[in-house]
């Protein structure tokens, strides 16, 4: 019985061998890129690549067969992909995307699974940088913007602090939220959830996007309104 066990493993090994001689496995680049995740951050509508070798200064990326834009803050191991018209276009619903990145060293075909539509958001040529996002989603109906909806709570300092107004549709669960801040060194505007949100570089910036508010979206009232009742 011994000597049949013996026999067995030794012919087991032989075999074995044989059939990893058989499918001789390729030796990639040194320099072939590789993809270790991807991530969509749908508050910058920034698709982040992570991976080597990416090659950020040579880099070409299509998603679901439509250019991708590089933000200039990308690395050869983090590739920041910026939501244009047309990926917008492409990616309109949940599904199976192809996200296509090729380098001089390489390419790689991968097939992610994005959750939400894509949604292109222009940087407004006004003052604020943040109206073109405002405006998009008060000219839509819920579930899709809050046209025709009224502000559940609003808060709004009266001064150079901060502006705030929301909105609430029970029914069908959606909020958002248009805000504007200045901290006295640096601030920011955005259409909280579904836009991006935007830095602003001076507080005249802020300024305007606060009048904006004001003038297109609440009333101006001297105190804070809402309190507690404001989930911001």
């Amino acid at each position: 019985m011994k000597r049949y066990w013996t026999l067995f493993l030794v012919l087991f090994v032989g075999f074995s061998g044989l059939a990893y001689a058989a499918k001789p496995q390729p030796n990639p680049s040194a320099n072939a890129p590789a993809i270790y995740s991807v991530k969509i951050d749908y508050s910058t509508l920034m698709i982040l690549v992570e991976g080597i070798n990416l090659d950020a200064s040579g880099v070409t990326v299509t998603l679901g067969g439509a250019n991708a834009t590089l933000n200039p803050g990308s690395t050869d191991n983090l590739l920041l992909l910026e939501t244009t018209a047309d990926v917008a276009t492409a990616v309109d619903g949940p599904g199976n995307y192809v996200l296509a990145v090729t380098t001089g060293a390489g390419s790689i075909n991968l097939s992610i699974f994005i959750p939400f539509g894509l949604v292109y958001l222009p940087p407004g040529e006004s003052p604020c940088p943040c109206e073109g996002d405002w405006d998009h989603f008060a000219g839509l109906a819920s579930p899709a913007g809050y046209n025709g909806l009224e502000p559940y709570c609003i808060i709004d300092s009266g001064v150079s602090d901060y502006v705030t107004v929301q909105f609430w549709d029970a029914a069908a669960s959606n909020y958002w939220a248009l805000r504007t801040q200045w901290t006295g060194s640096g601030g920011f505007c955005e259409q909280y959830i579904d836009g991006p949100r935007r830095e602003l570089s001076s507080e005249d910036e802020y300024n305007a996007c606060a009048a904006y508010l004001r003038t297109n979206y609440v009333d101006v009232y001297p105190n804070p309104i809402g309190g507690t009742d404001c989930l911001f």
